[in-house]
């Protein structure tokens, strides 16, 4: 082959440095859009909007924004967790079957360890519970109720807790009132008729179950413990050799 005339070095050298040209990227001024009286536009953060953004792009939040959006997300998955955990007695309402059965086993449990842990004080002990778990069972029904969107929802046990703390708030007979452990048949029985005075609702449980938020939650089983309570006395009276210990 011969060589290449000047003509030919020339094409090539332009064409190199057309090349070089294509692809060298010139930095390019930013753009400042600026409105009809001729002042610059603020973008969304407050720096002034600039020209060549994507159409339909979004600016991103800043980060503190999102850390802050990550942490509050954190603590309400927190909250939710403790406040299922609250109303379920423990995750007994979580129960497949008859939740409420299992959540005033969390009832049963309280009243025994006041047995075994304070006997002489088992009466006022147990009482005092009741009005504890009420008391913090009125609020969080009102967030349950929110929570789960609906009227006295199943895994809310903290009724029957308090109920049958009513009901087995007894005292040993051989020990006289208010002192001593009555036992475990007196828990036994209070276990059973509180459950049935829960399932049929006697006077006034019926109405006051009707009451918004934790008051309708919460004051019907209540009723229902002191019915509990009655038919258990009358045990005592009917059958006093039953509860002996």
């Amino acid at each position: 082959m011969g060589r290449a005339g000047p003509g030919r070095t020339r094409a090539r050298g332009q064409t190199s440095h057309g090349l070089e040209r294509l692809f060298q990227q010139r930095p390019r001024a930013p753009q400042v859009l600026r409105g009809r009286n001729g002042a610059a536009r603020a973008g969304p953060w407050g720096q002034p909007a600039r020209g060549g953004a994507l159409p339909g792009r979004r600016l991103r939040a800043p980060a503190a924004r999102g850390l802050r959006s990550h942490g509050e997300a954190g603590v309400t998955r927190w909250r939710d967790t403790a406040g299922e955990w609250l109303i379920s007695a423990g995750g007994l309402g979580f129960a497949p079957v008859a939740p409420g059965s299992f959540g005033t086993l969390g009832g049963v449990a309280l009243a025994a360890l006041w047995g075994f842990g304070a006997p002489d004080h088992y009466f006022l002990g147990v009482l005092a519970s009741a009005a504890a778990v009420a008391a913090v069972g009125v609020p969080l029904g009102h967030w349950a109720e929110r929570h789960y969107g609906r009227k006295d929802p199943q895994r809310y046990v903290l009724d029957e807790v308090a109920g049958y703390l009513l009901a087995a708030a007894w005292w040993a007979p051989q020990a006289g009132f208010p002192r001593g452990f009555p036992g475990w048949t007196t828990l036994g029985a209070a276990f059973f008729l509180f459950r049935l005075t829960d399932v049929l609702k006697p006077p006034p449980a019926r109405r006051l179950e009707r009451l918004p938020g934790g008051w309708g939650i919460l004051l019907d089983d209540l009723a229902a413990g002191v019915w509990a309570w009655l038919l258990l006395a009358a045990l005592h009276l009917v059958l006093p050799g039953l509860f002996r210990a």
